[in-house]
């Protein structure tokens, strides 16, 4: 059943699992620890123990276990699932279920990221990126020297962050052609399917705009914010440090929407879904911007 009590609080009071004395170990293990969401609506959940489960569709349960207790990042986007093993291999596939993985690379992975058109990047140890399309072991282009410690990708814009918090910006694959974006203040970086881009900067603040260039950020808030999500239609999402998610569409300083209570811990959105994962671990979804509708998804009875 779906729930859409009043407030994110209620939801969660409702789905929250209290594990029996002796289980309490295995119950943390196997509770969501990463959250993903794709532009065709394929979510992704990663456990405490390394088991990605995925699903189409918002609602509890429904979730389809595709791995084995191995992977410590995920990302989907445009129909293409990526993982990111104990190793360092990156893995695809456009399925879901447990098995058609395909291996993309050797080990020594530290971050992925894959947009809504199907472009997939991946940060190595050294902190350079490389990036191609379509699911395979080769054709990985390198796009960058070493040092880059951020990447993020959506509707084929693609951002990268360097060690110093520089972000720099392209929208086709190849080595050259990055323009730099702002100054060595930035420190997570997201980009939305209709190319918005948003930064969060050293203080807390959010900053947004559309076209690739140095100038036209928009700042959005005050300070204190913890992290930031972009989707679809201009839809836009930030975490502050109480645990509070507010939402908007379309780029400005107003017309912020508080969704939750403070017990948020992490976010995610693409195409017009929401997720949230919360402090007892339970994931809950949603489509429209407001304070109510959000469905419980995980730990429910």
């Amino acid at each position: 059943m779906t729930r859409t009590r009043k407030g994110v609080a209620a939801v969660l009071a409702a789905a929250a699992l209290t594990p029996l004395a002796g289980q309490a170990v295995a119950a943390a293990a196997s509770l969501p620890s990463q959250i993903a969401v794709g532009s065709d609506g394929t979510q992704m959940i990663l456990d405490g123990a390394g088991v990605v489960s995925a699903k189409t569709g918002i609602g509890p349960g429904g979730w389809t276990v595709e791995t084995d207790a191995v992977v410590r990042k995920i990302a989907t986007n445009g129909g293409v699932q990526l993982i990111l093993d104990n190793t360092g291999t990156v893995l695809a596939k456009s399925t879901i279920g447990l098995y058609g993985w395909t291996v993309e690379s050797a080990p020594g992975i530290t971050d992925i990221a894959v947009g809504s058109d199907g472009t997939q990047m991946i940060l190595d140890v050294t902190g350079t990126v490389l990036a191609k399309q379509g699911i395979g072991l080769y054709g990985w282009t390198a796009e960058t020297g070493p040092g880059m410690t951020r990447i993020a990708t959506n509707g084929g814009v693609q951002l990268v962050r360097d060690a110093y918090g520089t972000v720099s910006a392209r929208n086709t694959i190849g080595r050259d052609d990055w323009t730099v974006e702002t100054d060595a203040v930035v420190s997570k970086i997201a980009v939305g399917a209709d190319g918005t881009q948003l930064i969060l900067d050293n203080t807390r603040v959010v900053s947004a705009k559309k076209e690739i260039g140095r100038y036209g950020w928009t700042v959005e808030s005050g300070p204190g914010n913890t992290d930031i999500a972009a989707g679809a239609d201009g839809l836009q999402l930030v975490l502050d440090n109480t645990g509070t998610v507010s939402a908007r569409t379309g780029i400005g300083r107003e017309g912020w929407t508080a969704e939750t209570d403070p017990v948020v811990r992490k976010i995610a959105t693409n195409g017009d879904v929401q997720l949230i994962l919360d402090n007892t671990g339970t994931v809950l979804a949603k489509k429209e911007v407001g304070r109510y509708g959000w469905t419980a998804e995980t730990g429910l009875p």
